[in-house]
């Protein structure tokens, strides 16, 4: 099996821009990486097994699981875990005219904006095609109350309803897009009755 060049990764879970996650084991010299390839190919627990570049002439083995919804638990467990850890430190602060808030870590100064289902920083964008995935700026901002998904009496969902029940069928769709990560699945059905009911 030929290494093949792939961005490198210091983590044992990783969440792909394409919505796959892997496992990885890290910085290997060449023929230790291939050796454990292979003795993961053996094992009914994985498929697609890759060597990829790491830094500094090493190499990484990456693992598919059979079992992804096992892996997506994993990597939701990390999320919780390191909201607990870091969250102490993040600091919300809601952002005008919006239902966002902006998250500053206030060790390392980074900030990101934050929603009910989204979030700006890197790991959420990784893996943003994960039905459910939060990250843990998501996770922490929830454990305070904050950004929980709309509900039906959220006044976005309200707004969408309104628009709908006027017949603004193109309005109603544009605020439904901006804010569809963010409404919980009860009001999505809410608003697809009415959508229904008044097309």
């Amino acid at each position: 099996m030929l290494p093949q060049t792939a961005k490198k990764s210091t983590s044992r879970i990783v969440s792909t821009n394409d919505g796959f996650c892997y496992q990885t084991r890290n910085d290997y010299p060449l023929h230790a990486a291939l050796k454990l390839a292979q003795k993961v190919e053996n094992n009914p627990n994985f498929q697609d097994v890759y060597v990829v570049e790491g830094r500094k002439d090493r190499y990484q083995v990456r693992m598919f699981p059979r079992n992804t919804e096992a892996l997506l638990a994993k990597v939701r467990a990390e999320a919780k875990r390191i909201a607990r850890e870091e969250g102490m430190h993040y600091h919300y602060e809601p952002l005008p005219l919006t239902y966002e808030w902006l998250c500053t870590n206030t060790l390392t100064n980074q900030t990101y904006t934050v929603g009910s289902g989204h979030c700006s920083c890197p790991h959420f964008k990784f893996s943003a095609s994960i039905p459910g995935k939060v990250c843990k700026h998501i996770l922490e901002a929830r454990n305070r109350g904050f950004c929980n998904l709309f509900s039906i009496e959220h006044p976005a969902v309200q707004e969408i309803a309104a628009l709908l029940e006027s017949g603004f069928m193109a309005e109603a769709n544009e605020v439904f897009i901006r804010y569809r990560r963010d409404i919980s699945d009860a009001a999505v059905s809410f608003l697809r009755e009415k959508e229904h009911c008044n097309g």
